[in-house]
């Protein structure tokens, strides 16, 4: 995060849905978010080689990529980035199975109010950083045991 903003990457086809969520989180938290909306996956994916984010917010069903394949394409894209599902999709075992795949959090559209989408987003950049903390003491402690 930068100078306490976080800078979200919001990947969402419908521009009234992504005008709606920006004024949400601005009601919500004020300027906390600098928010970057995209409509595709493929652009979004292209965007997160060039610029820093700290968290991805992705709609699932996008014009290049539905489902369960749109939030693993991005994480194999980019492994580093938080990833927080906002979706119109309501059901539960596509939520539980994002969430194995490494997905931060799975929120339903028109169902997740400001503060709460507000508190996923920092969440999620939160535990990413734990994620990435405990990642790195374990190679120290592999390379001190070597």
């Amino acid at each position: 995060m930068s100078e306490g903003k976080v800078s979200v990457l919001l990947v969402e086809d419908s521009a009234s849905d992504a005008a709606l969520l920006i004024e949400t989180l601005r009601e919500t938290a004020g300027d906390l978010f600098q928010v970057t909306a995209l409509e595709r996956l493929d652009e979004a994916l292209l965007r997160v080689k060039t610029t820093l984010f700290d968290v991805l917010l992705l709609d699932l069903t996008l014009p290049d990529s539905t489902g369960m394949e749109t939030f693993r394409t991005a994480r194999a894209s980019a492994p580093h980035l938080p990833i927080v599902l906002l979706t119109g999709v309501d059901d539960e075992a596509v939520g539980v199975e994002a969430m194995r795949q490494g997905i931060q959090d799975y929120l339903i559209k028109g169902r997740a109010d400001g503060r709460q989408i507000a508190r996923a987003i920092r969440y999620a950049v939160e535990r990413k950083r734990s994620e990435e903390a405990l990642r790195r003491m374990d190679e120290r402690l592999g390379q001190i045991q070597k």
